[in-house]
Parts: structure tokens; C-alpha cells; sequence
């Protein structure tokens, strides 16, 4: 695809339009902060919020004074616990502004200084607009209903930053490749976008996340740009495990402490599977009944005499009798490798 200046014209300067900043980010550490009164509320005119802890999205605000709002103010004194990304003079300073807020769901946001609003926006603002960590991490949980703050996946990227580099590159029908799938965010932008897609990942997480999540897109699950580009689900995908040779073996080995299941899985190696060249014929005599290694020892001897170049069955081998694949296995390999 040709560059195209029109394709990345989010990279160009411009006024920030969003009046808002947040104080908090959900990386940070908790941290204490004292408030003064005449702090703006959000929400009811008229009401008392009781201490306690709140959860929005990703962030919980745990106030330690009960907060009485009067004509949409805050009228006294308080203090509160949160993942704050401001210091403790920082916070008077837009209080004395006015700028900052408690919003209707209890969490804390400021105005932008008019200094602010009127710079151009920067390189690290743009890519602020194109999302940011915390909204990968809001993703990821309202997709799985994660409650708390357990997270499944680290460094998830959010899907408007995916859906921007996708667009600025891509058209409807282009392959995209992610060859560190992860939580599948690439895959299930491009799905959304109407892209064709390869996801490659090599950690055992890709069926309880990244496949969890591609099912959950052809629902028509509506988080990240579902709304923006009119999501309502459908397609499909097919979902491929490399066939295991050698891996067979690590995998058992790993799986067990039991010495004499240890030995089973020994002799079985030296019968089918594929041993280094690097272990000579009278090392494998001498270490024939593994006596004595430790249960450690073991596991450490097995797994460093298999052939580490041959732990998935080659496409070569295909159709060899040895590794007995089903008819289907070797139809689809050919479909898939085909050109």
C-alpha cells in the first residue's frame, strides 16, 4: 500500500478537545490525600456520599470522611485513598483553580488549565487519544466480568489504538499479521474492521484468552470500538494448534514427579521420540535406568535430550505413517499452507 498523508491525518496538529484530564491511573500506588471544602460534585445537587470504597471502571476511590454536598459543592473537609497520578500540592493547586471534580461515580477528574486547552496538541497527546493503557485494562475486564483488580493479561493494547493503526495502513479485505497475539486485540480489531487476520501465539493462555475473546466478538460483544464502527457480531475464524512431536514428551515430564512414571516416559523416548545428536549412543547406555538422579535430575536429563528442533511434527512429515494425523489434520495443514 502506497503512503497516503490522508491515512494518518491524526498525526498532524491541532487544538485538544477534550476539556478533561484524569488525576488518577490505575498503575500508580494508592496514596492518601487530604481535600478542602468547595470541591465541585458531579452528581446530585443535594445529597451525602458515605465513606467508603467506589469502583469505577478500573479504579477504586475509597473516601475515609463521608463527603455532604450541598447546591452541587462539597461543603466539608475530607480525605481519600486512590491510585492518584498528582502530589499532594498539585491537587491544591487545581482546587484553588477550580478545576478539579468528583464525578457521579464517585472517582476524581480536573478541568484542563486554559494553557492546556489552547496548546497544539502534542505527539503523546495524540497517542492519549488513540488510548491508553487503562483503557485496555477497562476492556479486558468488562469482557471477562472481572469485578476486581485480578488481571488476566499484562500490557493489553487498547482497541482504538489498534482500530487507528489498522485504518491508517489497511483496507476492508487487507491481511493483517500479529505474530505475538496476546490478549488478541489485533484479531479482534480486524475483525470488527472487516480484516482478514493471522494470530500466532506460542504461550498456552491464547484458548482462555485470545479465542475466549474472538468468540465473545462473534457475539457481538459491544467494549472498545464495537459502538463506534456499528458492531453487531458475526463471521468466523478457525482456531489451529501446531501437532506435537517431541513437545509430547516435555509436556509429561513436566506434569509429573513420580520416578517411576518417569522411567516409563524414558523408555518410551528411546523407542519414539527424537533424541539430541548431541548425546552420543554410550551416554544414553550409561544413564539407561536414570539411578541415581534426583526426581529433578530426571525431569532435567529427559528434557535436554530430546531434539529441541523437532518439538512439532515438520509439514514435511505430514503424511508419514509415523505420526498417524487424521486425514482431516493433513487437509487442512495443505489448505493451509496452499498459496
Amino acid at each position: 500500500m502506497q503512503k497516503n498523508e490522508s491515512n494518518i491525518g491524526k498525526l498532524k496538529k491541532g487544538k485538544a478537545t477534550d476539556k478533561t484530564k484524569p488525576v488518577t491511573n490505575s498503575s500508580n500506588k494508592s496514596v492518601l490525600l487530604h481535600f478542602p471544602a468547595g470541591i465541585l460534585y458531579k452528581g446530585e445537587k443535594f445529597t451525602t456520599i458515605p465513606k467508603g470504597k467506589y469502583k469505577s471502571r478500573s479504579i477504586t476511590t475509597e473516601f475515609l470522611d463521608d463527603l455532604i454536598i450541598e447546591e452541587g459543592r462539597i461543603i466539608n473537609e475530607f480525605k481519600a485513598e486512590a491510585k492518584f497520578r498528582i502530589s499532594q500540592e498539585e491537587m491544591y493547586r487545581f482546587c484553588e483553580l477550580d478545576l478539579l471534580y468528583v464525578s457521579k461515580n464517585n472517582s476524581f477528574r480536573r478541568y484542563k488549565t486554559e494553557d492546556e486547552l489552547d496548546a497544539d496538541k502534542a505527539i503523546t497527546d495524540l497517542l492519549l487519544d488513540w488510548g491508553q493503557n487503562q483503557d485496555a485494562t477497562d476492556e479486558i475486564k468488562a469482557l471477562f466480568n472481572i469485578t476486581d483488580d485480578t488481571k488476566i493479561f499484562d500490557y493489553a493494547k487498547p482497541e482504538l489504538l489498534i482500530a487507528n493503526i489498522i485504518e491508517s495502513c489497511t483496507k476492508e479485505g487487507d491481511l493483517v499479521l500479529d505474530y505475538h497475539l496476546g490478549s488478541g486485540t489485533t484479531a479482534a480489531v480486524a475483525h470488527k474492521m472487516g480484516r482478514r487476520y493471522i494470530g500466532v501465539e506460542q504461550m498456552d493462555y491464547i484458548e482462555d484468552i485470545a479465542v475466549a475473546r474472538l468468540r465473545k466478538v462473534i457475539e457481538g460483544e459491544q467494549g472498545g470500538i464495537s459502538k463506534s464502527v456499528e458492531w453487531q457480531g458475526g463471521g468466523d475464524f478457525v482456531y489451529l494448534e501446531l501437532a506435537e512431536a517431541n513437545q509430547f514428551y516435555i509436556d509429561r515430564i513436566m506434569a509429573t514427579t513420580d520416578r517411576k512414571e518417569l522411567l516409563e516416559i524414558w523408555k518410551e523416548m528411546r523407542d519414539r521420540a527424537f533424541l539430541s545428536y548431541k548425546i552420543s549412543p554410550r551416554q544414553l547406555e550409561e544413564v539407561n535406568s536414570l539411578d541415581g538422579l534426583s526426581t529433578e535430575g530426571m525431569q532435567k536429563f529427559l528434557t535436554e535430550v530430546l531434539d529441541k528442533n523437532l518439538l512439532y511434527i515438520p509439514l514435511s512429515e505430514v503424511d508419514s505413517k509415523e505420526y498417524a494425523l487424521t486425514e482431516a489434520d493433513r487437509s487442512i495443514t495443505r489448505s493451509f499452507y496452499s498459496k
